[in-house]
C-alpha cells in the first residue's frame, strides 16, 4: 500500500474477479442464451411461420445461428487470442444484421407479439454481454487485434488449456441440440414442406395467411 493512501474498503483478488467473470459466462451467459431461443421457436411456431414468413425467415434463423454457434464452439474449446476474438467480433457483426433483417422481413407477415419481442431482446443482448466479457477477460490480444499495446496477435488455432470440464461441454452442447439444433432444423423442414421455395413472401400474402 502506498504511504498515505487510506486502505481500500474491498479488497478484490484479480483471479477470483477472472474466475467469477469466466463463470458468469460459461454458467449465466450460455443458459440463459439456449432458453429464449428455445422459446423464440415456440413462437415462431404458435404465429404459424409456415404458413406466413415461411422458409425465407427460417433459413436467416439458420444463418442467425450460425453466426453465433461458430464464435460460441471456438471460445468453448480453443485458447482465446486474436483470431478468435476476431471471429467473435465478426460474428456478433453478422448477427446484428441478420437480426435488422429478421424483423425488417418477418413484421409485415406474421406480425411478432410483444413477448416475442421481449425473447428477441434477450438474444440480441446477451451475445453482446457475451462478446463483452470475452474481450475484458483477455484485453492483451484484444488490444493487439487492433494493433496496440505490447503483446503480438497471436493467430493460430489452439486447443484450450486447460480444457473445459468434460461434462459441461457435453450438457452445453446436449442443450444446444435438443433445445436450438432440433426445432429450428423441425421448423425449417416443416416451413419447407408448406413452402417449396426459399423465396420472400409479400406483405398481402402473409395477411391472407394470418386472416385464414
Amino acid at each position: 500500500m502506498e504511504a498515505g493512501r487510506p486502505p481500500a474498503e474491498t479488497d478484490e483478488d484479480a483471479f477470483d474477479v477472472q474466475r467469477a467473470s469466466r463463470n458468469v459466462i460459461v454458467f449465466g451467459i450460455m443458459p440463459c442464451w439456449i432458453v429464449p431461443g428455445f422459446l423464440d421457436y415456440l413462437y415462431h411456431r404458435k404465429s404459424s411461420i409456415e404458413k406466413t414468413s415461411g422458409t425465407h425467415e427460417s433459413l436467416i434463423h439458420a444463418l442467425q445461428m450460425t453466426s453465433i454457434g461458430i464464435p460460441t464452439l471456438m471460445s468453448l474449446l480453443l485458447e482465446v487470442n486474436a483470431s478468435v476474438i476476431a471471429t467473435v467480433l465478426a460474428g456478433a457483426a453478422v448477427h446484428e444484421a441478420l437480426t435488422i433483417w429478421d424483423i425488417a422481413y418477418a413484421e409485415p407477415l406474421r406480425r411478432p407479439e410483444p413477448n416475442e419481442q421481449h425473447v428477441h431482446s434477450f438474444l440480441e443482448v446477451l451475445p453482446l454481454m457475451a462478446l463483452t466479457s470475452l474481450l475484458t477477460l483477455h484485453p492483451a490480444q484484444t488490444a493487439a487485434l487492433f494493433g496496440r499495446g505490447s503483446a503480438k496477435p497471436v493467430w493460430r488455432l489452439r486447443r484450450k488449456r486447460p480444457p473445459l470440464k468434460l461434462p459441461y461441454l457435453g450438457a452445453v452442447f446436449g442443450a444446444i441440440t435438443l433445445f436450438l439444433a432440433v426445432p429450428y432444423a423441425e421448423e425449417f423442414v416443416r416451413c419447407y414442406r408448406a413452402d417449396r421455395t426459399l423465396r420472400a413472401h409479400h406483405a398481402a400474402a402473409g395477411a391472407d395467411a394470418r386472416s385464414a
